[in-house]
């Protein structure tokens, strides 16, 4: 089986460009080149877009209440008015 040649990827992937640029705004120069390199390293940790968003259910977890009482509630749409007054 033929091995594919490693590539090395020296500018940050476009979907993490905005996430670089406002880190290295605080950041002083030396630590630039640093920031860049963590970002393409990890560069899969980091969501595309919407589509690649998910659900999970590896995580759990309990709300405790002062009582034993279910409560829910359904959504209420708001009119831009109503918003508009905070």
């Amino acid at each position: 089986m033929e091995r594919l040649p490693d590539i090395t990827v020296t500018e940050v992937p476009i979907h993490v460009a905005n996430l670089y640029d406002e880190i290295i705004r605080y950041l002083p120069a030396i630590h630039h080149e640093k920031v860049k390199r963590l970002l393409i390293d990890f560069q899969d940790v980091f969501s595309r877009g919407y589509e690649d968003l998910g659900q999970t259910e590896l995580v759990k977890h309990k709300i405790e209440s002062w009582n034993d009482e279910t409560y829910s509630t359904t959504a209420k749409k708001i009119s831009l008015i109503a918003k508009s007054r905070g």
